[in-house]
């Protein structure tokens, strides 16, 4: 539906009481003629926002600042049910483009650090306001820069520890170059550092990209998505680009988050309508994948259906008009790919103030503050959309594959672990474990797999016993209540003999006059599986007994031990009849 003076009445969420559905706005019955809406907090209106516990009492608040020729900040508060109300207004010298929250003096309260630009000289600075921990904030302390270089968006403002001593410092971009901020330790700052990043720098993430314990820094920039390693020390390395010029994004816009689940941190940048994913590797390299068309412009990442796969906020969607901004929601697929968008808000405005993500109500799932842009027309509207999705559970199996290698015909291998773990928030249910393939009978699986709680785990063994030689491959398929339905794991092994053969001019076969001896010259090993093994022989003739020397060996995987098996057979026996009175003697 789009927006309009058009209202629906229907019991929309099936609990018997009738809603009301007006544009793109929801209102829940209460079944008594009231009714739950979207919350909207009146206030002048902002262009971005930081969130945090600015009062100390577990509620997420928000502060507020703007660039449309304002120049404050406001603080609103939250009293954990969803609902914020402006407090606190605090004047800047110049107009805040960027803000961030951190503890930037160490005493366990949260600071404000803000980007500004003087209108009339261009100037930007660093603001830093430090945080009383009930709400207030002291006299920004201005830290006066050159002259601010943009390219179409907002600054980025990244609070972090880039030198591993428990201080974070900040870091921005500004024309070609990563910004760093030195903290001091005390909320003040050093001297800053530039490292260059890439032409028309837009956007910067950190994360540890490499897996060596230290932060390093993503820029977005006309030239690419440039990576700079850290050293630990606050310092930076040259940059790497991972993509070429015309794919570093649109301003400002690139995410860092794990989008399929392997536990190194990916990047995802704007291509304008478009999207791409680069899977990092845990090394500081990344594996693009293709770039998805008809896209928003990322305002949040956060893992909004409880499934355990981070999914995506956006604004400007696909089906966006010059009069509407439709929000909407990308769910994770969990392999780094997205679904289709779910349409979750109309703005009259299309330009959008803000949208910031935090558990605002405390129910342990993420929510949306948007800020409706007034524009001109102040004051703004700051709609909070309550997260009621219901939790879900998210089923991850390690490893991804089992690889059984070499294993005998005819035996059983030592079982390998399966961990099924649930990593959503609802409870994860198994309907079955089942083993399919082609050589699926060379497989067999036990588990203790039934119902698993939020975040735990449970095991499944795996065991090989291969029924021939050669390569055998099948799946272990786990059946259940995700989103999928259903996880899998590749099996596979080589089933092999023991390399038993003739020696070099040997026979399978020989004839022998009763008494005699057989020998037979044999090899065993050279087949891939290796070990100490004893030997022994059945089936000589009736009478008759074999012998193997010797007796036991050390089986070698790649190359062939002789052996000999020797059959002894019974020498002819002659005897007398014992007669009786009535027959003659006769010899047998």
């Amino acid at each position: 539906m789009e927006g309009g003076g058009n209202a629906l009445n229907a019991d929309f969420n099936n609990d018997g009481k009738l809603d009301v559905a007006c544009g793109s706005t929801m209102l829940v019955g209460n079944g008594d003629g009231t009714f739950q809406g979207q919350p909207e907090v009146p206030f002048p209106g902002g262009n971005t926002a930081a969130v945090g516990d600015f009062k100390g009492d577990g509620n997420p608040d928000l502060a507020v600042t703007s660039f449309n020729n304002v120049s404050d900040v406001y603080i609103l508060l939250g009293n954990g049910t969803g609902w914020l109300t402006m407090q606190y207004t605090y004047p800047l010298a110049a107009p805040g483009y960027a803000i961030s929250a951190g503890d930037l003096n160490g005493d366990g309260k949260l600071d404000l650090a803000i980007f500004t630009v003087d209108p009339v000289t261009q100037a930007w600075s660093l603001n830093v306001m430090l945080g009383n921990g009930d709400g207030t904030f002291g006299a920004p302390t201005v830290y006066q820069q050159g002259t601010y270089v943009t390219f179409g968006g907002s600054p980025s403002l990244v609070i972090a520890d880039l030198r591993g001593d428990h201080k974070p410092d900040v870091a921005t971009i500004q024309n070609d170059s990563l910004i760093v901020f030195p903290n001091n330790g005390d909320g003040t700052f050093a001297t800053p550092v530039p490292y260059f990043a890439g032409s028309q720098a837009y956007g910067v993430v950190a994360a540890d990209f490499n897996g060596d314990g230290k932060l390093d820094a993503a820029v977005s920039s006309a030239a690419g998505i440039g990576i700079l390693l850290g050293n630990g020390d606050g310092t930076f390395g040259g940059a790497t680009f991972i993509a070429t010029a015309g794919q570093g994004g649109s301003a400002g816009n690139i995410v860092t988050g794990d989008f399929n689940n392997d536990g190194k941190p990916d990047l995802m940048v704007g291509l304008g309508q478009a999207q791409q994913v680069f899977l990092g590797k845990g090394d500081g390299t990344f594996t693009p994948l293709p770039p998805a068309s008809n896209t928003g412009v990322i305002v949040g990442v956060a893992d909004f259906d409880g499934d355990g796969n981070l999914d995506l906020a956006e604004y400007g969607c696909a089906g966006s008009t010059a009069q509407f901004t439709l929000w909407c929601i990308q769910l994770g697929n969990g392999d780094g790919t997205f679904g289709n968008q779910l349409n979750i808000q109309n703005n009259m405005a299309y330009t959008p103030g803000f949208a910031v993500v935090a558990d605002f109500n405390l129910d342990q799932k993420p929510d949306i503050a948007i800020e409706l842009d007034a524009g001109s027309a102040a004051p703004a509207g700051l709609f909070m959309l309550l997260n009621t999705t219901p939790p879900a559970p998210g089923g991850n199996l390690t490893p991804s594959a089992l690889n059984f290698g070499p294993q005998a015909t005819g035996t059983v291998s030592k079982p390998l672990p399966v961990t099924l773990k649930n990593t959503g928030a609802g409870v994860l249910t198994v309907a079955n474990v089942t083993i399919a393939g082609a050589n699926a009978v060379d497989f067999s699986q036990t588990n203790n797999c039934v119902t698993v709680q939020p975040l735990a785990t449970c095991s499944i063994n795996v065991s090989f016993a291969p029924s021939g030689t050669g390569t055998a491959t099948a799946s272990l398929k786990v059946t259940d209540n995700t989103v999928s339905g259903t996880q899998l794991v590749a099996l596979s092994g080589v089933g092999t003999g023991l390399g038993l053969g003739l020696g070099l001019g040997g026979s399978s076969s020989a004839t022998v006059v009763a008494g005699s001896m057989a020998t037979y010259q044999l090899t065993i090993g050279g087949a891939g599986v290796s070990g100490q093994t004893t030997l022994s022989c059945t089936g000589a003739p009736t009478g008759g007994n074999c012998s193997v020397s010797p007796a036991s060996l050390n089986v070698g995987a790649t190359s062939a031990s002789p052996l000999t098996v020797t059959v002894t057979t019974t020498s002819r026996t002659m005897a007398t009849v014992i007669p009786n009175r009535f027959t003659s003697m006769s010899w047998l």
